[in-house]
């Protein structure tokens, strides 16, 4: 087991030992962050943000309920005196980053507080969250380091997994999709007649996407594996686990986390792999509404930071050559 993935794995073990002392409200939230996709390192970091607000409106006592008498105001007032913390006495002013990300998991409680009706009204709507600096830098896979990925598949997969997970991380780099996307895909959501597959996106919404010739034999020789190795229906789940279920994108996860040993320093996720499949577009001269369209942004700023990612590469390469002409 690489040290990620054993990290991941202990932090897990670690959350669930602190619910033991908290309000079950708190393990209900838990799973709802696991459900949502959200890393263990994040999913700790807001269940003790929430634990500190929780202490600040009740004085240190143990309230089950205390989520039904907060408002708005007490928020703010929490915000507001996070902003300095008294450290070897000595007064530090704490980071605007770090501001942001407390109120972030506050908000994200009461948003599953309101969506469960533990709340009829949410008392986070309306306060404003603490301004921070946004940093656009791109974490990607280099080609390189994708040849290693895919070698690393090969030589460490069970046999009669192997195909299922080129197939997977292929899909997921020759595609740009969301881990929640792929999970999600079934085998009848493919057309092997029109080469597409019915994905449901953000928001649940509906789009069909395009995958080549090299990406149907992997699908073809997936799907041959998971009929002759599964006891599962020829129609449902494409992606399935050793115990016959729906892959979670927890799994997926932890897959990338064991795959990537030895690949690269950086720090990639699942999710670095779509930016892997923008960047890999961007460097081929893709048209920029191109890869919008292929990657489902709302929004082509959002495409721009991988181009804008490429473009400075390219200038980086322009800038070592030119210091060879004398």
């Amino acid at each position: 087991m690489n040290g990620r993935l054993e990290a991941e794995l202990n932090k897990q073990k670690l959350i669930k030992d602190k619910l033991k002392y908290l309000p079950k409200v708190f393990e209900e939230f838990y799973y709802y962050m696991e459900e949502d996709d959200r890393s263990y390192n994040t999913i700790e970091h807001y269940i003790d943000y929430n634990v500190e607000f929780m202490n600040y409106i009740t004085n240190g006592n143990k309230d089950e309920y205390y989520y039904k008498n907060v408002n708005s105001t007490h928020i703010k007032q929490f915000i507001s005196s996070q902003r300095t913390k008294e450290i070897n006495g000595e007064l530090v002013r704490i980071g605007d980053s770090i501001l942001a990300t407390k109120f972030s998991a506050i908000k994200k409680l009461f948003s599953f507080l309101s969506d469960s009706n533990y709340i009829d009204e949410n008392p986070v709507e309306g306060v404003r969250r603490p301004k921070v600096k946004t940093d656009h830098t791109v974490t990607f896979l280099e080609e390189n380091e994708i040849n290693k990925l895919f070698s690393n598949i090969k030589t460490m997969a069970n046999e009669r997994l192997l195909n299922r997970d080129l197939c997977m991380f292929s899909l997921f780099i020759s595609t740009g999709l969301r881990k929640s996307a792929l999970v999600q895909i079934n085998v009848e959501d493919i057309n092997f007649k029109t080469n597409t597959i019915k994905v449901i996106e953000k928001g649940r919404k509906e789009r069909l996407i395009s995958f080549g010739g090299n990406m149907r034999q992997l699908l073809l020789n997936w799907i041959q594996d998971r009929r002759d190795y599964f006891k599962v229906e020829e129609s449902g789940p494409l992606f399935v686990s050793q115990w016959n279920n729906r892959m979670s994108t927890k799994n997926v996860e932890m897959l990338l986390a064991k795959y990537l040993d030895g690949v690269s320093d950086k720090h990639i996720t699942v999710h670095k792999l779509r930016a892997t499949a923008a960047t890999q577009m961007a460097a081929h001269d893709v048209p920029v509404q191109v890869i919008k369209e292929m990657l489902n942004h709302e929004n082509v700023s959002t495409t721009m930071r991988y181009v804008s990612a490429i473009d400075s590469q390219k200038q980086e390469a322009v800038n070592i050559l030119d210091s060879i002409v004398k």
